[in-house]
């Protein structure tokens, strides 16, 4: 008869905080980092979104506005939010709580990112029970990601996404 003993031993594994993003202030994401901020408790529509060069050859933005549960555009704080740019910066998840309305699709969205010099593709997801979307973008290179939000007359998530 062979006996055999395990040892077990209690590990911790230490996970980072998520980096928060203060309304009016922009905030640099690392690689292998999540970031959040936004408003929660209210339910939201994603309107559009955007995609501007910046004056560097090598960096875009990207504007997600916010609307509120109708449709209509959103004046104050952005909806709560998730964004994780993962180890080597090759892909941004951004996840939109309370988002439960969007007035782009799939196709939209990849027409609105198709002159990216950075995204090679997106892919977006709703999930009604959760009230989130969900929207992935894989990159041509890897990028360094800074995030910012814009309330006031309209309302917005800020990604600015620069090549390395």
């Amino acid at each position: 008869m062979n006996i055999v003993f395990v040892l077990l031993s209690a590990v911790s594994f230490a996970m980072p905080s998520p980096l928060h993003v203060k309304p009016g202030s922009a905030l640099s994401v690392r690689e292998g980092s999540l970031a959040n901020g936004g408003r929660a408790n209210e339910e939201f529509s994603l309107l559009s979104v955007a995609l501007a060069q910046l004056p560097s050859s090598a960096s875009e933005r990207i504007v997600l506005s916010y609307g509120d549960r109708f449709g209509k555009v959103w004046k104050g704080e952005p909806g709560f939010f998730q964004v994780a740019l993962d180890r080597g910066g090759s892909r941004v998840v951004i996840d939109l709580s309370q988002v439960t309305k969007t007035g782009i699709d799939p196709v939209q969205l990849k027409k609105a990112l198709a002159s990216s010099k950075l995204v090679a593709s997106s892919d977006m997801t709703m999930d009604p029970q959760d009230q989130t979307t969900n929207l992935t973008l894989v990159m041509k290179k890897p990028v360094s990601l800074s995030l910012a939000t814009v309330s006031g007359a309209r309302s917005q998530l800020v990604l600015d996404l620069k090549g390395l």
